[in-house]
């Protein structure tokens, strides 16, 4: 039953990631909206730097992002976007996006994940736009405005970490785990947004057993290639083509 649950669950995020592109393509809401990183316009979202059975190298770079002016109740938020990707569900916290993709990992054994390097940039005197009820299409009616008075009045950093592993999964002939960095970080205390443009990151792959170990064999189907290649950032290396 658990090997059924986890490869639904990777299927579900298959039909997820084949839409994600690297980079911005036309941006489908306001594209006055959208400031631009230079330096990263022309980068990949992810690359993998270097893979092999200790640990995968990956770089983060952020081309940029989108930012609109919402009021509420007489007061003015700035809502961050980046089309086609994650974002934080906490209802009434920060309303801030974040980037999954999967990466191959061993067959056995534990995983970590380390911020090595970044780049940020401050923005100051902003309150960010935080997360709403979704609205149901049985229900259309607009839900009013929800806010975590006492995050905005009291809390810290938002999200805390910068980057975070999910639990270890088997992607038919891969077992992948999820990396997700989160390089928006909202402090309402000081009004301060930060922004990490680019990221430096190691994964490390420890020891025997873990969660969700491979012990299943196979000869490697071409049917599902394309779909390796565009859900697994370091399946070059993984696939002995090298790079």
């Amino acid at each position: 039953m658990k090997k059924t649950k986890t490869m639904v669950i990777i299927g579900l995020g298959l039909i997820f990631c084949i839409g994600l592109t690297a980079k911005p393509i036309d941006y489908p809401n306001n594209p006055s909206n959208w400031i631009e990183i230079s330096e990263n316009s022309e980068k990949d979202l992810f690359e993998c730097v270097s893979s092999n059975s200790n640990e995968t190298q990956v770089k983060f770079s952020l081309p940029g992002y989108q930012m609109e002016t919402i009021t509420e109740n007489g007061e003015k938020y700035q809502k961050i976007t980046y089309w086609n990707e994650g974002e934080f569900t906490e209802v009434g916290k920060p309303n801030l996006p974040r980037f999954s993709r999967f990466i191959a990992i061993p067959d056995e054994g534990s995983v970590t994940v380390e911020v090595m390097g970044y780049e940020d940039e401050i923005l100051s005197d902003i309150i960010i736009y935080p997360k709403q009820p979704f609205q149901s299409e049985s229900n259309p009616e607009h839900p009013p405005f929800t806010i975590d008075t006492d995050f905005y009045q009291n809390g810290g950093t938002f999200p805390e970490r910068i980057a975070e592993l999910g639990t270890p999964a088997i992607m038919r002939d891969f077992r992948v785990v999820n990396l997700t960095v989160n390089p928006f970080q909202y402090n309402p205390q000081t009004k301060e947004l930060r922004i990490l443009k680019n990221v430096e990151l190691k994964v490390n792959y420890d020891g025997k057993a873990g969660e969700n170990v491979k012990t299943l064999h196979r000869k490697r189907s071409r049917f599902f290639e394309p779909i390796y290649k565009s859900t697994i950032i370091n399946y070059d290396f993984v696939s002995g083509t090298g790079k």
